[in-house]
């Protein structure tokens, strides 16, 4: 079978979830590509490949532009339509996408194994209605299958296709940094989240906390290293460090074979200098912080549990060990007011991080605070209104336009006061003014110059940092 995934544009990060999906795919016997839906050419090349399936991944805020173009490729193909098929956050947690014009069949949470059951089944006439973690219309009506069980082992799957990537992106290999997925699941049960409710989707069905050998992540970075010309790597699990015996492995194995400098993620609580100290010597330079919120009644609404003490002292450590340390924060959180949103961003500020990275609160579906902010009356829950960029436009209710004006333009200036927290006090009083583009033209030039001094480890010539540029901007201006 021919498996045709297609993305919106060109990415500077792409997801890993098709790139695992099409080794498992190949391993199988099955052939799969990346096409980037701009252009004619784009349409051409899809019809020469002349897929079996057409498939997407996304998200909420996402969905409602892929759903048009996956309505508009369709009306290409005429009657010899491929299947479509949407997987992903929204899907797996708004499975009812299957009612959508176009869509054939909605793959919810882990698929490396249901695509593969599915591509088998229809390559041998077999029944693939049935394949789990599959919704598919059927002319019977919708077959809603159950959750099948998860890949205990991760060292089972295939590494992923890198070759996906870079056949479909000729910068890719200058501009998107290597990227491993070491651990699934996670030991929180932050509200605002997916990953509360996808443990409890697939509760009864495997280990929900799983982790990639050492070895598997390396070789995985090793085959990158071998078509990429980027000296950076992220990995992007949700939390790094929740495995001291797995770190110290990591550590030594890494800093012997791939020496690349790197970042992660992590939780306030779990920074010690110890472990700093240790993932510095394999080479780490960044990591990356969450710092939602860290006042009162907030850590409750979200599940936090974080003090701001907490926050503030893993900051610390993080810089004095000389390391980046990025911070990540939320505005506009359910009944929150401009008030407490400031309050945390002095919190922010005084954790004097490299970058404070923000981003405007939207509910997803099926996260606790997504019900919490329908429940309260802050959301009507529409989902087909949220936007698609972090950094655009509230869906919750606000007291008054004023007010909403004022979470989202504090969300593109937020890191620019945190590095000026001179101006915090100041800037309530221009917060409500309708200067929306200005602000984003400040966010975007500071981040720009912030990416450029203090976040970038390695060259770009001129040409590739104008490409970054715009890939970046194109992506905030939507």
């Amino acid at each position: 079978m021919r498996v045709a995934f297609i993305l919106e544009n060109y990415q500077l990060v792409y997801p890993l979830g098709i790139r695992y999906l099409s080794g498992s795919l190949k391993k199988a016997g099955h052939d799969a590509k990346l096409f980037i839906a701009l252009g004619r050419a784009f349409k051409e090349r899809l019809a020469a490949f002349q897929p079996d399936i057409i498939g997407f991944t996304t998200t909420t805020g996402m969905h409602t532009r892929l759903l048009k173009l996956n309505r508009e490729l369709r009306r290409e193909f005429g009657a010899k339509k491929p299947i479509s098929i949407f997987g992903g956050p929204h899907p797996t947690f708004f499975p009812e996408m299957i009612n959508e014009e176009g869509v054939d069949a909605v793959f919810r949470g882990e698929s490396e194994r249901a695509i593969v059951e599915f591509c088998n089944r229809l390559r041998d006439g077999a029944d693939h209605t049935s394949c789990p973690n599959v919704w598919m219309k059927t002319s019977h009506g919708i077959v809603k299958n159950e959750m099948g069980p998860l890949v205990e082992d991760l060292d089972e799957l295939p590494l992923p296709d890198e070759a996906l990537i870079h056949d479909a992106d000729p910068y890719a290999m200058y501009l998107v940094p290597l990227s491993t997925f070491p651990f699934r699941g996670c030991p929180y049960g932050c509200s605002y989240c997916y990953n509360r409710q996808l443990a409890g989707m697939y509760k009864g069905k495997g280990r929900w906390l799983r982790h990639h050998s050492v070895d598997y992540c390396v070789r995985h970075l090793e085959l990158q290293m071998s078509l990429s010309k980027v000296p950076f790597v992220q990995f992007h699990s949700d939390h790094f460090m929740t495995n001291d015996d797995w770190m110290n492995e990591f550590a030594g194995e890494y800093s012997k074979r791939v020496k690349l400098p790197f970042q992660i993620n992590v939780r306030a609580e779990a920074v010690t200098d110890e472990r700093v100290k240790l993932l510095k010597s394999a080479g780490c330079v960044r990591m990356t912080l969450g710092a939602e919120q860290g006042l009162p009644p907030f850590p409750d609404v979200l599940n936090r549990k974080q003090s701001r003490e907490v926050i503030l002292k893993a900051g610390k450590i993080i810089r004095g060990n000389g390391l980046a340390a990025v911070t990540n924060t939320m505005v506009g959180l359910p009944g929150e007011k401009i008030e407490e949103a400031l309050q945390t961003l002095r919190m922010v500020a005084e954790c004097e991080p490299t970058y404070a990275w923000s981003a405007v609160y939207n509910p997803y579906p099926g996260t606790p605070l997504a019900e919490y902010a329908i429940e309260k009356g802050y959301f009507d829950g529409d989902f087909d209104k949220l936007d698609y960029s972090f950094y655009g436009h509230s869906a919750l209710k606000f007291r008054s336009d004023r007010e909403r004006r004022q979470m989202e333009n504090l969300c593109k200036l937020f890191a620019l006061l945190a590095e000026h927290p001179w101006a915090i006090s100041r800037v309530e009083p221009v917060l409500g003014l309708p200067l929306g583009p200005l602000y984003n033209l400040l966010y975007q030039l500071w981040w720009g110059w912030v990416a450029h001094t203090r976040l970038i480890y390695y060259p770009l010539s001129m040409k590739h940092v104008a490409v970054a540029t715009l890939r970046f901007f194109y992506k905030i201006g939507h």
